[in-house]
């Protein structure tokens, strides 16, 4: 008797669930991860004044790969132990939601019909959102809330692969709404923070 119910709730399952589940996974949307390393153009905490670059993490992970999608990023600086005094620069830890926005992703729907530059094309993308960053000097530290501005676009590895491992190349602008101070040093925006990494959406 259990032997019997098992294959009933197998055949149950492949008759009924198995196609609806299938279904359910295909119309959601894809989500995508990227990870990256860059620069960002520091100018806070430098003396005589002037822009440096110091090495910048970022980490991104989104829903949606059609016109519209949300992302979600983590931006990393490290500038301690970079610079000699009298350079006194800050590190920065900013989170990011977005919106983003492809004006070509509509036109180029089936993966397998697509040429290199239409992959290409699909992918360009302008971000807008909300974010906040910490910004820390050993113990001391402070923090601001902004509006966060980027653009990218990635290069598929594989065109016509449904994984669509991808470089991607993108820059992004923090505009804080106020301006806070670390150890008397005022936190200014970067200037640019650019980055290049690897994307795979599923």
């Amino acid at each position: 008797m259990p032997l019997r119910l098992t294959r009933l709730g197998a055949a149950v399952f492949t008759l009924v669930l198995a196609p609806a589940t299938i279904a359910a996974a295909a119309d959601r949307p894809k989500i995508s991860v990227a990870v990256g390393m860059g620069a960002s153009f520091e100018r806070s905490g430098l003396a005589p004044a002037r822009t440096d670059t110091v090495p910048t993490f970022f980490a991104v992970g989104g829903f949606g790969d059609g016109i519209f999608g949300v992302d979600l990023g983590l931006t990393v600086t490290t500038a301690s132990g970079r610079f000699r005094a009298p350079d006194a620069p800050v590190d920065r830890l900013g989170v990011d939601a977005m919106l983003v926005v492809r004006p070509w992703a509509a036109s180029f729907e089936t993966l397998e019909t697509l040429s290199f530059s239409q992959s290409v094309r699909r992918t360009i993308a302008a971000e807008a959102g909300l974010g906040y960053e910490h910004d820390s000097r050993g113990l001391r530290a402070g923090g601001r809330m902004g509006a966060r501005l980027g653009a990218r676009v990635d290069v598929p590895l594989y065109p016509r692969d449904p994984s669509q491992l991808r470089l991607r190349f993108a820059v992004r602008r923090f505009v804080g709404f106020y301006v806070p101070e670390v150890d008397a040093t005022e936190v200014q925006d970067t200037g640019l923070d650019a980055y290049a990494g690897l994307a795979v959406s599923f």
